[in-house]
C-alpha cells in the first residue's frame, strides 16, 4: 500500500537529496522513511525515537510494508542511535527550533559527517538558523507553506559559508528578523510568508501596548527591544523582499551589506 503524505511532509520529502541514507529523528508512524522508500528518493532511511511506544508503531508500520531491510527503527534521543556517516541526510521535524538545535548541537560528529540537514520547526526557528549560522552552514532551501491552517517553514541546510545573510548586517534587528523569519523567505516571500509576517506584527503591537505600561525598568527595555523589531517588520511590509530598506526604515540610518538574493 502506498503512502501518501501531508503538504507539510511532502515538503520535507521535495528536498531530500536523492540516492542518500535518511535519518529522521522523531519519526513518529515512520510515515516519511516509507514514502521515502516507496518512491525511490531515499537508499535506506533510519528511523528513530526517542520513546518505546511511538518506535513500535514505527516498527509496526514498517513491517506492514515489507520495507524492515531497507528502514532501521531505533529508539534513542535525538542522534544518539546514528554513527557518524551513517546518514548523509538528517531531517528533524515536527519539534521547538531549541530542541532542533540541542540535538544538533548534542551530536557534533553526527552532524559534522552529514550533506545536508532539513529542519522543520514548530516554534522559535531563530534557534535553528542561528545554530546553522554560527556552526557553518548556509541554508540551501527554506520554502513555507500552510496546511491545516497551521504555518511551517522548511530549511535545508549543508556545510558552507552562509552568504544568504548578506544584506541583513545593516543593523541586529535585521539579522534578528532573518533568523527570526529565514533571510530567503523574506527576500522571496510567497502569500504565506506575508501572512505570517502581518500576523506577527499585529501580535507584537498587541504585547507592546500591554507591556509599556509596566513600570518595572526589565519590561521596559524589553518593550522597547520588541517597538524595534515590530518597527523592522513593518518597514519590511512597505517593501516586500527588500531587508535593506526595512532595516532604513526601522532606523532612521544608511548603513547597509549587500544585497544578495538566495534560492528557494
Amino acid at each position: 500500500m502506498s503512502i501518501s503524505l501531508s503538504h507539510r511532509l511532502q515538503a520535507i520529502a521535495d528536498v531530500i537529496p536523492p540516492g542518500s541514507v535518511v535519518v529522521d529523528v522523531g519519526t513518529d508512524h515512520a510515515l516519511l522513511p516509507i514514502y521515502l522508500i516507496q518512491s525511490g528518493v531515499a537508499a535506506r532511511v533510519i528511523a528513530t525515537d526517542i520513546a518505546d511506544g511511538p518506535a513500535d508503531v514505527a516498527r509496526r508500520n514498517v513491517e506492514a510494508h515489507g520495507l524492515s531491510e531497507r528502514i532501521s527503527v531505533r529508539c534513542g534521543d535525538g542522534l544518539a542511535t546514528v554513527g557518524p556517516g551513517e546518514a548523509q541526510t538528517i531531517v528533524i521535524a515536527g519539534m521547538g527550533g531549541a530542541t532542533i538545535r540541542d540535538i544538533l548541537a548534542g551530536t557534533p560528529s553526527v552532524v559534522g559527517a552529514a550533506r545536508r540537514i532539513i529542519v522543520q520547526p514548530m516554534n522559535l526557528a531563530q534557534h535553528a538558523r542561528a545554530y546553522f549560522f554560527t556552526h557553518g552552514f548556509r541554508l540551501v532551501t527554506e520554502c513555507a507553506l500552510t496546511d491545516g491552517g497551521k504555518y511551517y517553514e522548511i530549511i535545508a541546510a549543508e556545510p558552507g559559508e552562509p552568504v544568504e545573510y548578506e544584506g541583513y548586517h545593516a543593523d541586529r534587528v535585521a539579522l534578528e528578523m532573518a533568523w527570526m523569519f529565514g533571510p530567503q523567505l523574506l527576500r522571496s516571500p510567497n502569500a504565506s510568508v506575508r501572512a505570517h509576517v502581518a500576523d506577527t506584527v499585529q501580535r507584537w503591537g498587541e504585547r507592546y501596548e500591554r507591556m509599556k505600561a509596566s513600570r518595572r525598568p526589565a519590561v521596559t527595555q524589553q518593550a522597547e527591544a520588541l517597538l524595534a523589531r515590530r518597527a523592522w517588520l513593518e518597514g519590511w511590509l512597505h517593501n516586500v523582499g527588500d531587508p535593506i530598506t526595512a532595516s532604513r526604515e526601522a532606523t532612521g540610518g544608511t548603513e547597509c551589506g549587500n544585497n544578495h538574493t538566495g534560492c528557494h
